[in-house]
């Protein structure tokens, strides 16, 4: 670099640019200067620059000072040349370089870099509700639930089975929490979620929402069928969830199984179908498609709801449906009824959720862990009750808020996200009750890598089962996906 362009970094007065720029100094190269001040030093600079015609001190040490700042931020760089030169006269300058001009203060060495901070994971409550958040509540409960056993956990817990519909686990886990440090939130949050149940099952949501039908247990058996009716225990019978009593009356939900009357060596029983009816049903009314199911290799379990069928406590209620349905799933309650029908236990079992019946089936998938059911079937299911498009975050404005989020029971699309089992998806494309668009808004939102949409043409709400095509793609994802 020319001496001269070096001048106009350092931004001089006019009055003392003047001097400066007069030759020989103006056409003097900065690498000689960095030979002189590395060889000789400090003075050694001061003098050269003298010689060159820099008549005042003031002056001299400007340039001095300005070439070393200059030469440590990296503005100027030596030639080679330069560089081994002033390494080979290295003993002489560490002599001559402790001479120092005590007008200027000689600058600090800039500090060694620090090495940046490995960046820290996110803590499982940063995890968990930004799962909730994005509504994943399904990512968020496989956390807490493989997380250690402690009052902050249980916390979250309770958050996330709150947002699951869990209610009576919501309960037990906010008591858990209560014990530690989140004592005074989890017991406001515990009052919110009675408040949350009281407004789903107030008189005015109720009303026009379920459409139970009562019919005795034991009905006379089809022809082709053997018939066992029983039931399971559900949730507490009263919706007092504020201080759930593990000794207190539970519902008892009915459920009833067709096995085939006799072997049929052509078509084999393979799985077990664990049916979830539609709004207004009761099992009984599957009494002539049982031996359908049995020539696709299926024995058939449909479970009723509360109020249903022989099941007992009406009404049917909002803030228990996944409540009544969850001993399928890890109660034991499934274990029993295929003991008492003589089922072998083997058999893999598809879950099969029609119209209402579709909130329990994708509820039992979400929660299911480990191998307890093999399948996924969804017909004329909802994907969202939120106003607007389906996937909308939107709530109703009286909609109570536990914590810092509402909840949205009949979010099968939520769920969904979460569901990894092989998933099949039916539904009318001229369904005038759930539009079709809820089964295409289920199918993108289902996480199964093995999934299936099939949608029946000129098919409704309730003749969805007239298709000749509905059986069949039963049979095929039956034969493809469970038990290939």
């Amino acid at each position: 670099m020319k001496f001269s362009e070096f001048l106009d970094s350092l931004q001089l007065q006019s009055n003392s640019l003047q001097e400066l720029q007069e030759e020989p100094l103006a056409s003097t190269s900065t690498d000689d200067l960095y030979a002189i001040l590395d060889t000789g030093g400090r003075p050694a600079l001061l003098k050269r620059f003298k010689e060159l015609g820099v008549t005042k001190l003031g002056h001299r040490q400007t340039l001095a000072n300005g070439l070393g700042r200059l030469r440590r931020e990296g503005s100027l760089t030596r030639s080679p040349a330069h560089k081994m030169a002033s390494q080979s006269s290295a003993g002489a300058a560490t002599a001559t370089s402790a001479i120092t001009d005590t007008s200027v203060t000689p600058a600090e060495p800039p500090p060694p870099a620090q090495p940046s901070p490995t960046p820290q994971p996110p803590s499982i409550d940063e995890r968990v509700m930004r799962h909730l958040r994005d509504r994943s509540p399904v990512a968020a409960l496989r956390l807490v639930l493989a997380a250690s056993d402690d009052p902050f956990v249980w916390m979250l817990r309770a958050r996330v089975h709150t947002q699951m519909g869990s209610f009576c686990e919501a309960v037990l886990a906010y008591s858990r929490a209560a014990s530690g440090k989140d004592c005074d939130d989890a017991l406001a949050e515990l009052k919110q979620l009675g408040e949350l149940v009281r407004w789903l099952d107030s008189p005015e949501r109720l009303y026009g929402a379920f459409f139970p039908k009562q019919t005795p247990r034991g009905l006379p058996a089809p022809s082709g069928s053997i018939v066992t009716d029983g039931s399971y225990e559900g949730a507490p019978i009263k919706s007092s969830l504020l201080a759930v009593d593990p000794s207190a009356a539970r519902v008892q939900i009915g459920y009833r199984v067709w096995c085939p009357e006799k072997p049929n060596p052509s078509r084999p029983i393979k799985g077990v179908l664990l049916y979830a009816h539609g709004n207004g049903e009761v099992a009984p009314n599957y009494d002539p498609f049982a031996q359908l199911f049995h020539l696709l290799g299926f024995v058939l379990i449909v479970v009723e709801f509360r109020g249903y069928g022989w099941s007992t406590a009406t009404p049917a209620r909002h803030s228990t449906i996944y409540d009544d349905a969850e001993p399928l799933s890890r109660g034991g309650a499934y274990d029993e009824a295929r003991r008492s029908a003589g089922i072998d236990p083997s058999l893999p079992t598809v879950l099969f959720g029609r119209s209402m019946g579709s909130r329990v089936a994708v509820h039992l998938a979400a929660i299911c862990t480990g191998t307890v059911f093999a399948g996924l079937i969804v017909e004329s299911g909802i994907s969202s009750l939120r106003p607007g498009r389906p996937g909308s975050a939107d709530a109703p404005a009286d909609m109570p808020t536990v914590g810092s989020a509402k909840v949205e029971l009949a979010s099968n699309s939520d769920k969904i996200k979460g569901v990894i089992m092989p998933t099949l998806i039916l539904h009318g494309e001229d369904d005038s009750v759930v539009p079709a668009h809820h089964a295409r808004a289920n199918y993108e939102a289902c996480g199964a890598r093995r999934k299936r949409l099939v949608l029946l043409p000129g098919r409704g709400h309730n003749d969805i089962g007239q298709e000749p095509d509905y059986f069949k793609s039963i049979a095929n994802f039956a034969e493809e996906e469970i038990w290939a």
